[in-house]
């Protein structure tokens, strides 16, 4: 079990990564993460942190929600 893997709930809120895109052609990417007590909190922290290019699109997603498909670690 890695170390993303116990990261899911954490005291003050659930692990939600952010993925963001450039460009409509460009594939989303990961750019970080937050941890927010709700979805509304998330979204609100990932806009204020991850402002630094010009995101055409950005998503968040909790943690325990995505399913690996590869894991090279």
């Amino acid at each position: 079990m890695s170390i993303r893997d116990r990261n899911f709930k954490k005291p003050t809120g659930t692990v939600y990564d952010v993925f963001a895109r450039t460009r409509d052609e460009s594939e989303l990417h990961q750019v970080g993460d937050v941890i927010a007590p709700s979805q509304g909190l998330a979204r609100a922290y990932a806009y204020q942190m991850y402002q630094e290019s010009p995101w055409v699109e950005m998503v968040v997603a909790p943690r325990e929600n995505i399913v690996t498909i590869i894991d090279r670690s």
